[in-house]
């Protein structure tokens, strides 16, 4: 999922913005069908990509923080508790 994700970024780059918008809804509506439990796992690798942009440590840290990096958002809603995740935000 992910990989289909930034194939359709990089193959769309240089069209309207409108229709890179589109083909987004699209991949978006397209992965909304799989089971939640496959989207959950796209959620915790985009999450985590992204972390990990932002996040300048040694690998020692990182291996220590790894239980904090992996509960996230997509955790709460899958649990059911959005309401936790409402009021923290």
């Amino acid at each position: 999922m992910l990989n289909m994700r930034i194939k359709v970024d990089v193959f769309t780059k240089g069209l309207d913005e409108n229709f890179r918008e589109g083909v987004r809804n699209n991949v978006r509506d397209l992965f909304c069908q799989l089971p939640p439990r496959r989207v959950w796992f796209y959620l915790k690798h985009v999450r985590n990509m992204l972390l990990e942009d932002r996040n300048v440590v040694s690998k020692d840290k990182t291996k220590l923080e790894s239980d904090e990096v992996m509960d996230g958002p997509e955790d709460a809603i899958a649990r059911g508790s959005i309401s936790l995740f409402i009021t923290a935000t």
